[in-house]
């Protein structure tokens, strides 16, 4: 089992932005000194509190040179907003300052506003992706490149700078939908499922579908990365539930309201975005955080027994990697649920590195 540690830049009140990047560096350090394997910031848009990383490069380029080991990635830059040769130059600089740790993480994005603000109709989402990753990884892997697509026609070129790690830093895509669950098996990229908070049986068949097509599959780059996990929003750890609650619950609620306003705006919006439409099925049990912990793994909130009792439902699953987002209750708490699941979850799983298979 891997863990990682994901930071989105939620503000609490009275936080500014400058203030909570800073203490994000701090927050690298102590996840890589307390035993995570990886350290990630995610492109977020337009969300003044709950999640203000715009530019997750510029942060994890500080976190480089300020850590040793820990994996750094893109968790994840949002190929519908993006041209797909930016997010490769990203990359590859964050994987020359860190000495070959970068990882690149997609995503189409579920956010309305990010979309909108960046002109992109909400059902061209998965055209843009399907012909982006062919992009991306011909742009990783080939010296001088070209595309004629109906999104991006790119004459040819060659990216600088090249990557550290060869022959490219491993890829991972976020997952909400099965399409999208299968489309990483089928293309041999790691995947980061998300939604949740659809319940614990959702992310099951999502794992399911992943796994049962992994073995399977004809990877667009140089090797296969044989990996899942799953992303949980909001992660408290202490020594009694009522601390734990006492840290985590606002935030949770939080990100519930942001979650079930975007998903019931975008089913609406796109019939490839639908399936998110179930949210509205919990809107009566939107602010009890206890109903919805023990609906789904979206939250994680309790002592560290709880929480190893339920990281290990997951790992039965076949996920090998847990995507922790401990972010928004205060820098103090933040650090020491760091410390605290360093200390007192980590050391129950078995560890090892991301399974990578050369073609």
């Amino acid at each position: 089992m891997q863990f990682a540690l994901c930071h989105e830049a939620h503000c609490p009140p009275g936080t500014p932005h400058h203030q909570r990047y800073q203490e994000m560096v701090i927050e690298a350090v102590a996840a890589e000194q307390a035993g995570f394997d990886v350290y990630g910031v995610s492109e977020q848009h337009f969300l003044p509190e709950v999640a203000t990383s715009a530019a997750p490069e510029g942060i994890m380029n500080v976190v480089a040179s300020k850590t040793e080991h820990i994996r750094l990635r893109f968790m994840s830059a949002v190929i519908s907003v993006n041209h797909p040769i930016r997010i490769i130059e990203r990359l590859n600089t964050l994987d020359a300052m860190s000495d070959g740790r970068a990882e690149l993480g997609l995503a189409r994005s579920n956010n309305p506003l990010t979309l909108a603000a960046f002109g992109v109709r909400a059902d061209e989402t998965r055209t843009r992706l399907n012909e982006g990753l062919p992009i991306i990884f011909r742009a990783l892997t080939e010296k001088v490149f070209s595309a004629d697509g109906d999104i991006w026609q790119i004459p040819e070129s060659a990216v600088v700078p090249l990557p550290v790690q060869q022959p490219h830093p491993p890829v991972y895509i976020s997952a909400t939908s099965d399409e999208t669950h299968a489309l990483a098996a089928r293309i041999g990229i790691g995947c980061m499922s998300g939604n949740t908070v659809l319940g614990w049986d959702y992310l099951d068949n999502n794992v399911q579908r992943y796994r049962s097509g992994i073995g399977d599959a004809e990877p667009l780059g140089a090797f296969v990365t044989n990996s899942v996990g799953t992303f949980a929003a909001t992660v408290a750890c202490a020594p009694t539930m009522e601390e734990a609650m006492a840290d985590g619950e606002a935030v949770a609620l939080a990100f519930m309201d942001t979650v079930m306003g975007f998903y019931v705006r975008l089913a609406d919006s796109s019939p490839g975005y639908e399936y998110l439409g179930q949210i509205a099925d919990l809107k009566e049990h939107a602010e009890d955080i206890p109903f919805l912990m023990e609906f789904n793994p979206y939250f994680h909130i309790g002592t560290p027994e709880f929480l190893i009792e339920r990281f290990k439902r997951l790992e039965a699953m076949g996920l090998n990697e847990l995507i922790l987002r401990i972010d928004g209750m205060g820098h103090e708490r933040n650090m020491a649920t760091i410390e605290m699941i360093g200390e007192h979850v980590i050391p129950h799983f078995q560890r090892s590195m991301t399974p990578r298979t050369d073609r």
